[in-house]
């Protein structure tokens, strides 16, 4: 990695550095090669990490040939860390809708991420609503969602794969 953001920034302001990635052997990646998934996270070298206010989330932006540009910004002065973390395998999370014996289908229900909150989803709302929805969430990039219908359960379950977020 090599940028002025990994040695110095400012608080307030966008910094940035560039991760190259790597193939088995050591070499650059190239652009038909397959992409890699990563995170950043900066955090204060002190204070109490278990605070959510203390940790800030970057970007990760592919650029060409294998090379990522990373942005964050911090919300406080003094010298922090900065962690990037690669991932191999999307993340994979169920939501499962389901009713009340013998009740009718009707009503709604949100998505929260990051104190957000997404608009009301229908009861029985298509997988495309749910990407929708999951799109107009802080820092959810890329899901993909499928929906099936379980008898037993009277619910229908929700498949969402995160396909750009890594750690989430």
């Amino acid at each position: 990695a090599f940028g002025r953001g990994l040695s110095s920034g400012r608080a307030g302001d966008q910094e940035y550095f560039t991760i190259q990635s790597k193939d088995a052997w050591g070499n650059d990646r190239l652009e038909g090669q397959s992409r890699e998934r990563f995170r950043a996270l900066v955090f204060p070298v002190s204070g109490d990490l278990r605070k959510e206010s203390f940790v800030s989330h970057g970007s990760v932006d592919y650029m060409r040939d294998g090379a990522y540009q990373v942005k964050y910004k911090t919300a406080s002065s003094g010298a922090h860390t900065v962690v990037v973390v690669q991932g191999g395998l999307p993340e994979v999370q169920m939501i499962n809708v389901s009713l009340p014996p013998k009740a009718s289908p009707r009503g709604t229900f949100v998505l929260l991420a990051d104190g957000a909150q997404s608009a009301p989803i229908s009861w029985g709302a298509p997988a495309s609503a749910l990407e929708t929805a999951f799109r107009s969430l802080p820092r959810m990039d890329t899901v993909a969602v499928s929906r099936a219908w379980a008898e037993e359960a009277g619910s229908y379950l929700y498949r969402v794969t995160f396909t750009s977020r890594t750690g989430a």
